[in-house]
């Protein structure tokens, strides 16, 4: 038997990790060690595994790596190493993450295999949001928001809190519903800002921290 330290179950493979490798097995059963061409480094940590259009896609602490049977793996020549994977607008999208010139910025692929930088920036990514009409994502406390995933472009707004029923919140509470256009809303910013905002039932919640921040409310939307 195999000892993991975790396991994923992938597009009808199911694929194990442990200090040894990275493994594969078709039934669950028995277990092959994958060809890696690269080296993964960090005892084969990974942190995500997707499947896109015909390939696997494994992101590692040293790099992404794509393979087309779930056996054998090749570098995709993403800079180590990208914080997150997201299948967008069509396009494979990978925020990068890293120390410096280690894969900061925004890249996309169309077919998994091998990837274009879409936007440099110098500092690492958080995530990106798909508000329905736009990707919107954070660099360092800015937005930057895209039609395509391909073409990026800075907007007027800080780090986004929430996207819940159809509106965008930053942590100091701007709103917007596309993404391009922010105004401020009623809520001025105390402490330190915002920490989060949630929906449901048709009123908003806010925590705002620092010590004069609190718990506030608005019914129907944050304005």
């Amino acid at each position: 038997s195999v000892n993991f330290t975790d396991m994923e179950y992938v597009n009808g493979m199911y694929f194990g990790y442990n200090s040894s490798g990275i493994f594969y097995s078709s039934n669950g059963t028995s277990w092959t060690m994958c060809s890696i061409s690269g080296s993964m480094g960090y005892g084969y940590s990974y942190k995500q595994l997707i499947f896109y259009k015909s390939v696997w896609l494994l992101v590692t602490y040293s790099g992404t790596f794509y393979s087309s049977d779930g056996k054998t793996w090749t570098s995709t020549g993403l800079p180590n190493s990208a914080y997150r994977l997201y299948v967008e607008k069509g396009l494979l999208i990978a925020v990068g993450w890293g120390g410096p010139s280690t894969g900061k910025g925004i890249y996309y692929s169309t077919d998994g295999k091998s990837f274009i930088l879409a936007l440099s920036t110098t500092t690492s990514l958080s995530y990106i949001r798909n508000t329905g009409k736009l990707l919107v994502t954070n660099v360092s406390g800015t937005v930057y928001y895209s039609e395509d995933g391909k073409l990026w472009i800075k907007g007027d707004a800080a780090d986004i809190i929430a996207y819940e029923n159809g509106v965008i919140i930053d942590r100091n509470y701007k709103y917007s519903i596309d993404g391009v256009t922010w105004k401020n809303s009623n809520l001025v910013t105390y402490g330190y800002g915002a920490t989060y905002t949630i929906y449901k039932n048709g009123i908003w919640v806010s925590k705002v921290s620092g010590s004069t921040g609190g718990i506030y409310y608005s019914k129907a939307s944050p304005l």
